[in-house]
């Protein structure tokens, strides 16, 4: 999304996600065994990250009590966003109106770069809720090599993936001109 939108005034480049946590709706992270210790571990400096609990260590309580895997992916995107160096900090994930699908809202900086961070964010989750290793230097360094706009995803197409492990994914990323 570019300029005023629904989810913010203020800020004006969005990537909005849809996305579809199938059977990981009945999951929150708090019932994933040894889920918490691995995301602390991949992302300590996601230990700023204050969360609706409003101090540093925020998020980490979430997930420590249990939230779902929309939300976690919101600030996966936003945290190997600022790893890679853009200055990203505004996401909210919200209910789409169907049970297990979400909205996941989170700010950019260039808008390949955010679309990169949406699509590694679930495959970062899924391998953490699986308890497999993830290199994220790829991701990082991969983001200044993004596809650009039109090549792997057309703005506005939906995508949807389920191979039978995992989230069911479904990408609804859309731009302001494309929202009635």
């Amino acid at each position: 999304m570019r300029g005023p939108n629904y989810w913010s005034i203020r800020r004006h480049k969005l990537i909005v996600m849809v996305l579809d946590l199938e059977e990981m709706e009945a999951l929150p992270s708090n019932k994933i065994e040894g889920f918490s210790e691995r995301l602390k571990t991949m992302f300590p400096s996601m230990y700023s990250h204050r969360c609706s609990e409003g101090c540093e260590g925020g998020f980490f309580m979430r997930v420590d009590e249990g939230t779902w895997m929309g939300h976690i992916i919101e600030h996966i995107a936003l945290e190997i966003q600022t790893l890679a160096g853009m200055d990203t900090g505004f996401g909210r994930t919200r209910g789409y109106g169907e049970e297990g699908v979400y909205n996941v809202v989170f700010s950019y900086m260039e808008e390949s770069v955010g679309r990169y961070a949406a699509k590694a964010a679930v495959k970062i989750c899924e391998a953490l809720i699986a308890g497999e290793t993830y290199d994220l230097t790829e991701d990082i360094q991969g983001k200044v090599k993004c596809p650009q706009r039109g090549q792997s995803t057309k703005n506005g197409q939906r995508h949807r993936k389920h191979d039978g492990q995992g989230i069911g994914k479904t990408f609804e990323l859309c731009r302001k001109d494309q929202v009635n």
